[in-house]
This record gives C-alpha cells, structure tokens and sequence, in this order.
C-alpha cells in the first residue's frame, strides 16, 4: 500500500533477485492499482496478503485494498520478480577495516584480513574469467596492504569468490587510506556481462597511528567527591527572588517527598533540592563546583550521578543545566539527562576538553523551577578527569621495548608497550628496508653528567638506548629523535 498527502491509497510493488545486493530494492517500483480519491479509515490496508507460485518460484499472487473511489475496493493481482542473470558485481560498493583489529601474527607487522565478496548472477553459458584491479587510492599496495588472490573463474558450481586482502597494521602516521577496485571480465564467447550495481569497491583503512604530540598521557584525577562530608569545597547559591532554600546534602530519606521520591538505589549522602518540599522560588539555583587547574591536561571529562526527572507542573517544566564559568561569565555546556518520571538515577558524562588550558575553571549545575512549584534535583560522585601530555619512558624497559617495521622514507614513533611512554622517533631517509625495528632503554635515568668537556651541551646523557634492526646497512641514512624529561 502506498499513499501521501499528494498520493491516493494505490498498491505498488518493487524487489530484489536473489543475486542482488542485500538491503536494496533493485526492481522498479510499479504500479498495480492507482487510487483516485481519498479513504478515511484509520485501519486501511488490514486484509492484503501475499503469497508465491510454487511452480515457478517467480510469480508472486496479492491481495489489497486502494481507492478508486471513496469506498475502498480488493485488488487482485500477480507480478514476478525474473531470475537472476549471468552478471557480475561486488557484494558492495564500500567496506572499512581498522588497522587496529588485525589479529593475524605476522612478525613484527600483523594483519586484518579483508575478504571482498565478488560473484556471478547465474551460471554463464561459458566459464567467466574475471581479473580485480587495483584502480586508484592512497594506500600503497604490498606496503599497507596485500591482494592474496586477483583472479576468479566463475561456472557452475563455482559462482561466488571473495578477494582476500591483508590490511598491516603498521606503526606508520599516515591517517585513513583508501583503495579502489573494479574488474576485468572476459565472458570467453559466452553470456556474462557486468552487472548495473557495485562495479567498484572503495575500501577505507582506519589509521591508529599518533606522533608524541597527539597521543594523550594517562587519565588523572582532578577531582573527586561523594558529599559524605557535606558540600565540603562545593558551594550553593539561589540567585532567585527573594533568594530561599539552595541545595542540601543528605540522604534519600530527607530529599525525597510524596510528590518527588529519589529511588532508593543510592542509600548515601548526595547534594539535592527539592522544590516540592520547599514550594518556594528556585529558579535560578547553583550547584557551585570548586575550581580545578586544566592548564596540565590536553583532555577533560566532568562525570556525576543524578535524579532528575524534566517534569512538569500546570504547563511548567523544570530544567536542569550543566555550565562552565572560566571567567567571563556562565557558558552552558549541555542540559542534564533526565531520568524520567520514577527512573533511575543517570550519569551524566561532559567532555570539557574545550576548556583544557585555563587556570580558573568553575562548573556549576543549575535548577530551575521555572518560578512554578515543581519536582528537584540530585548530584552525587563528582568525577573530574583529564590526560596531559605523553610521558616520557626514562626507566629501563627491555620487556616492555617496542619493535616495529621501519620501511623505505618511513618514520616510526617507538613507544613503552606497558606504559605508553615515548622512547624515540625513527626517521628513515633512505629506501633501504630496515625491517623490524627493536628500541628499548637500556640505561635509566633523567640527568647528564660532565664527559670530557666542561662544556654543559657536551654532557652526557645519563639515558641511553639500544636499537637493533633485522636488516643492517653501514651507508643508510636516518634522523633520530630521542627524548629525556628534565630531572
């Protein structure tokens, strides 16, 4: 059945043949019976029915309801769908694999596997060769990925292939490439032909390379509270008129009342307002958090539990917002995720990574009665995180050292594989492939000591490295970056 504002009830049919692929409707969509006039029944369309030929497998016999007049009339009618013909076609147009799930051993630079679905509609009436190419993209082939298998003779009973691709997960920055494939098809005198849909693949590898200055270091705690010993740093303020009854700490017992019952999941202290209990102008009343240094972290995150439950009261809602202040007045971040009526408490969870960088940074939650007499609110385990720059590996570390491919003109950042710590940065420029690369710190330390000069840019450094390639070359050329943190 179909029909729209500018549509009659009518009945259409459209499909797909079995070879088609999945989730698109390849037929035309056709018309069995146009409607000419309106129908206002509010349960249109309950007798249809379908059902298929036995004997064919093809035909396909309905039953429905349009409207070649204001009453409703039966159509009965049949249509089919054609058997599949000898084309040939991908099993879609688009894929994407991420590095980071190859799960192949592969030495020192493993693999996904990708297989891509290539086939043939039907038997041909002579055997198809088929060849896949590589047509274009930005990923380099035989170094970012691998084709095991480019050719495919389809006959019966061999009418289905996959082209299997071996995607590295190298350790090269190189953001998401792409590769791009068709085919060649030799039908060999026979009826194959090349299909109307997917004659191309685009296929997406997902990077998850990072140099030193991107990677983030590891998650700090900037701030964390529970109300056990009161608001304790936390603040409160009621910015209504006249100014009444800003948040409480207690528990479930003294927040809740008949009209707003806190659930009884949380059995702790926790910061509340009740605005039912207290029927007085809250409409403008601050949850004050203390304030927190974000100049050390590149990232940030403001995570807290609550009740809320966005209510409303004789056409009155009340509204709950999370706000930054970083000195220039209130920012709004986002508004609080209701619970619903009797839900259960949420967490919220804001990135406040926009913020990263200020000294002065005070979050606040603000409730709102919108000056009607409303429900209320609950904050409880303040969790304020955030990761700074990478570290740097200064101990030793040679069961945690880090090898990777280095190939021709390519640059690998070496990092601690427990730790995450930066050790080197390898900058190959040459085309000699070194193979796999090992780096490790095999002397610790953070400070340098006088060698053989009095001059403190001769010292030497106290950290020192080994680095061991699988292949060796006297004359290949390279820059190294090493890094030390200041003792």
């Amino acid at each position: 059945n179909v029909s729209s504002s500018s549509t009659f009830p009518s009945l259409r049919y459209t499909g797909r043949k079995e070879c088609d692929p999945l989730n698109t409707m390849t037929e035309p969509e056709t018309v069995i019976a146009a409607g000419s006039a309106n129908n206002g029944s509010g349960r249109y369309g309950d007798y249809n029915a379908m059902g298929l030929d036995p004997s064919d497998g093809e035909t396909f016999y309905m039953t429905g309801e349009y409207n070649p007049a204001s009453q409703w009339s039966t159509r009965i009618g049949a249509f089919s769908i054609p058997s599949c013909s000898p084309q040939v076609s991908f099993g879609a147009a688009t894929y994407s694999v991420d590095e980071a799930s190859a799960s192949q051993a592969n030495g020192c630079l493993p693999y996904a596997i990708l297989n891509v679905p290539i086939s043939i509609g039907a038997d041909p009436s002579q055997a198809a060769d088929i060849t896949v190419n590589v047509t274009g993209g930005t990923a380099t082939n035989n170094v970012d990925y691998a084709i095991q298998n480019s050719t495919f003779t389809f006959d019966d009973p061999t009418l289905t292939g996959n082209v299997v691709i071996w995607v590295y997960n190298d350790d090269y920055i190189e953001g998401n490439e792409t590769i791009t494939l068709d085919y060649t098809l030799n039908a060999n005198g026979g009826n194959a032909t090349a299909g109307a849909l997917n004659q191309t693949v685009t296929i997406t590898i997902n990077d998850d390379d990072l140099d030193p200055v991107s990677s983030p270091g590891a998650t700090a705690t900037i701030l964390s509270y529970d109300f056990e010993s009161g608001l304790g740093a936390f603040s409160t303020v009621n910015n209504g008129t006249p100014a009444d009854t800003p948040w409480q700490v207690g528990n479930n017992a003294a927040a809740s009342t008949a009209a707003y019952a806190v659930p009884v999941s949380n059995t702790t202290n926790f910061a509340w307002i009740n605005d039912d209990a207290c029927n007085c102008d809250q409409n403008d009343v601050d949850l004050v958090f203390p304030s927190v240094d974000l100049t050390s972290y590149t990232t940030a995150n403001v995570g807290f539990s609550t009740y809320f439950e966005n209510n409303t009261y004789q056409s009155i809602n009340e509204n709950a917002d999370f706000y930054v202040n970083i000195g220039g007045g209130d920012i709004l971040v986002a508004p609080l995720v209701a619970s619903g009526i009797d839900g259960p408490w949420v967490v919220q969870s804001f990135d406040v990574s926009a913020y990263v960088g200020n000294a002065n940074v005070v979050f606040k939650v603000k409730y709102s009665d919108g000056t009607g007499w409303l429900y209320g609110c609950t904050v409880d385990d303040v969790l304020i995180t955030g990761q700074g720059p990478i570290a740097v590996q200064t101990a030793t570390n040679a069961a945690t050292n880090q090898t990777a491919n280095l190939g021709g003109n390519e640059t690998v950042h070496f990092y601690d594989q427990t730790t995450g710590d930066v050790m080197m940065t390898l900058e190959n420029t040459s085309s000699f492939d070194y193979g796999c690369v090992t780096v490790e710190v095999d002397r610790a330390g953070t400070s340098a000591a006088q060698f053989n000069t009095a001059t403190v840019a001769d010292y030497l450094m106290s950290k020192t490295y080994t680095v061991v390639p699988t292949n060796t070359n006297p004359a290949g050329t390279f820059n190294v970056t090493v890094y030390y943190e200041e003792a």
